[in-house]
């Protein structure tokens, strides 16, 4: 509250976030070059594929859209901003796709600890699709992941000079965005991640 970035709603009993915590948003993305780099190509595939593209960077067990271009008519789900959990989502599956062994295993043990074992052995089966799809084709195709109205194409990002993982994605809904319409794009997508890079 002393630094501007919670105000105290007496009506609700509860705090609230102040716009000044858009200060920080705005500081964090204006370090990160990759977002501003994206954009023209996001909203290029976007605009010709009628389809959402994203691209967010992991924090924890988390991914955190950083940018996006909306290109499928009444869409407005996927947002600067927006946080889905890595392990339900076609983006953070793809991201943890691309990951180092290393690192994956690091995740995968956060992970199981985080869960039962039943839960655990759903998890794992998911990952290991996940790893196979990006090693042989280069992208995750996750089709109802995070919601079964929803089909998302992923392709991992390794920003080398922070060594964040990032990943882009594109998708939307399932009628519209059919796993063939997405695995055409795959290539597209790869394509955009390696213009970025």
């Amino acid at each position: 509250m002393e630094l501007g970035y919670l105000h105290y709603r007496a009506d609700l009993g509860k705090y609230t976030l102040a716009p000044s915590v858009l200060a920080l948003c705005h500081s964090y993305l204006g370090n990160m070059p990759v977002p501003a780099v994206a954009r023209p190509a996001m909203l290029e595939l976007a605009r010709e594929a009628q389809v959402n593209v994203g691209l967010a960077i992991r924090d924890g067990l988390r991914m955190i859209y950083v940018e996006s271009a909306l290109g499928e008519p009444m869409s407005g789900r996927q947002r600067v901003g927006l946080s889905v959990p890595i392990h339900l989502s076609g983006i953070g599956l793809a991201c943890i796709g691309g990951m180092p062994t290393e690192q994956r295993d690091e995740l995968s043990r956060e992970l199981a600890d985080a869960c039962s074992p039943a839960e655990w052995r759903t998890m794992k089966a998911r990952i290991d699709e996940a790893v196979h799809q990006v090693h042989s084709r280069g992208f995750y195709l996750g089709l109802g992941t995070l919601s079964p109205n929803t089909n998302m194409l992923g392709v991992p990002f390794h920003y080398e000079p922070t060594g964040a993982m990032m990943a882009f994605n594109c998708g939307g809904s399932s009628p519209v965005q059919t796993a063939e319409k997405l695995t055409q794009l795959g290539p597209k997508l790869i394509d955009l991640a390696v213009r970025v890079r």
